[in-house]
């Protein structure tokens, strides 16, 4: 649903987020393989959530047209049960960019992800 309903054909740089509650990985395959058809890529790793012993990926983000990414999650906190996730997105390169007439915009022609 979240895929369908997105215009994200319209845009070049996107980046989706949030708390998925993806416990196994089933889920997480199946979330990565529905935000793929949007032309997204996963680009959090890191587990969120702690319960029984192991760590769960429940929390993600999948961005589309940046260069590269780190992330990680920050330990140690307690204002929710999920560690929050952080991402740092590396932008388009200026080569990268070309003008869109129709717009105006500054548009990405080149996909690329480390």
């Amino acid at each position: 649903m979240l895929a369908a309903d997105a215009n994200w054909h319209r845009h070049d740089l996107v980046v989706v987020g949030g708390d998925f509650n993806t416990v196994t990985d089933r889920g997480i395959r199946a979330l990565g393989r529905t935000l793929r058809q949007a032309g997204l890529e996963r680009v959090s790793m890191a587990p969120s959530y702690r319960r029984g012993g192991r760590d769960l990926m429940l929390d993600h983000v999948f961005a589309r047209g940046f260069t590269g990414a780190t992330s990680g999650v920050v330990a140690g906190t307690t204002a929710s049960d999920h560690a929050p996730v952080w991402v740092e997105l590396d932008p388009p390169r200026d080569g990268d960019l070309e003008d869109d007439a129709d717009t105006g915009c500054r548009r990405r022609h080149r996909r690329r992800f480390r």
